[in-house]
């Protein structure tokens, strides 16, 4: 994918999967909780009302972001979400440089689910050029897009829809 090429991206925050710890060495398989999966099928709900198609989307191989994922897959071209273990992490040019390497020339509208604090430190990376560059906490269930180019400080903020809003704008 060009440097330069405009990109739609969505960055979604996994939905509610209750109290983890981080000590525990199986975190990663903790699945949704039922509230999770209500906001999970709000989030495709709103997708479907705002009309939104990925030519891509990834998630983290979290269970808990798996499974956010999931329903979100029937708004990609794939019809499925691309396990993508860099959201996993903090290392955002190595993430930018694994999706510059992955998209293709048609990719113009990506979906990433993950986790805080890595979603708002990459919003802030994309919006500023730095990781700490400004505080975006995302909410679980949480949806933001960014318009630009993939890149440090070349993307502008378009929408970041908290939970709350998510659920009205989902179809009831």
């Amino acid at each position: 994918m060009p440097d330069a090429q405009h990109l739609t991206l969505y960055l979604v925050r996994h939905a509610h999967a209750g109290q983890g710890d981080p000590n525990d060495p199986n975190d990663h398989l903790r699945p949704l909780s039922a509230k999770g999966r209500a906001q999970a099928a709000a989030l495709r709900g709103a997708l479907a009302a705002l009309e939104v198609r990925f030519d891509r989307l990834f998630s983290s191989p979290y269970t808990r972001a798996a499974e956010t994922a999931a329903p979100l897959a029937p708004h990609a071209k794939g019809g499925r979400a691309e396990p993508l273990s860099a959201l996993t992490h903090d290392d955002y040019p190595g993430l930018l440089g694994t999706l510059a390497a992955t998209l293709g020339p048609s990719d113009r509208c990506v979906a990433l689910v993950g986790h805080e604090p890595y979603l708002g430190e990459l919003a802030a990376y994309l919006l500023t050029g730095d990781a700490s560059g400004m505080a975006l906490r995302m909410r679980k269930g949480m949806l933001v897009r960014l318009e630009g180019s993939l890149g440090p400080g070349r993307m502008a903020l378009h929408t970041a829809l908290p939970p709350k809003l998510v659920r009205r704008i989902a179809p009831r």
